[in-house]
């Protein structure tokens, strides 16, 4: 199961970073839909390899090390955390890609970073509406 990583604790930020770029490669095949499609045409094995690979890598290392490195907190903290994160992306970041993907004149990126933006308020409300059910004693 995932679990949400403060990134707000020491060193929790740098400690992720690693962890994915250490594993970037791998999980970019596995979730890039082209690339894997092109190799499950041509390898199915290989492309299999990759998503197996890929879910290990995020569902297993990763959340150990997350565990290991106490990153990872109870139940209303990381609905909280995952809020705060999904409301960042919202509200800063993906707009900031957006303005700055305008700013050069690519457009469609600008477009894409923009529904992107959308879906993560989308995810932040729903966070939010579970955090709040969870208060309450809904779930």
């Amino acid at each position: 199961a995932w679990s949400v990583v403060d990134l707000r604790l020491p060193g929790a930020a740098e400690l992720v970073a690693e962890l994915v770029s250490s594993r970037a490669g791998v999980i970019a095949t596995a979730v890039d839909p082209d690339l894997l499609a092109e190799i499950l045409g041509k390898h199915p094995e290989i492309a299999a390899l990759f998503v197996r690979t890929a879910n290990v890598e995020l569902k297993s290392h990763f959340a150990t090390h997350a565990h290991q490195y106490g990153l990872v907190r109870g139940t209303a903290a990381n609905l909280q955390n995952a809020i705060d994160g999904e409301n960042y992306e919202t509200t800063k970041m993906y707009p900031e890609m957006a303005a700055r993907a305008r700013s050069v004149g690519n457009t469609s990126v600008a477009s894409i970073f923009a529904a992107v933006g959308k879906d993560e308020a989308q995810h932040r409300d729903q966070f939010k509406a579970a955090l709040a059910a969870l208060r309450k004693g809904g779930m």
